[in-house]
């Protein structure tokens, strides 16, 4: 009984943490994307915001390993061993 209930327990853990992924990744992609469309239909504004949401989307690549480390315990023994 316990070791389905750890199953459970587990399960949810991945599935808030692929929904944090997913989350992070829409939130810091998706207004680049709007601007590049903007951009290509000529909008005002569109070009001088592209390189701060390009500084955004990259973003996402240092939040993605902290994601990770905070919420799975193997992955942060494995970054130790990597050191």
């Amino acid at each position: 009984m316990s070791n389905g209930i750890a199953r459970q327990r587990m399960a949810r853990r991945v599935t808030f943490m692929c929904l944090l992924v997913l989350t992070t990744f829409t939130l810091t992609v998706t207004p680049l994307a709007i601007d590049l469309v903007l951009l290509g239909q000529g909008t005002p504004g569109a070009l001088e915001a592209l390189v701060p949401l390009y500084v955004l989307s990259l973003a996402n690549t240092c939040v993605n390993p902290l994601i990770y480390g905070f919420m799975w315990k193997s992955f942060r023994g494995a970054m130790v061993q990597v050191r």
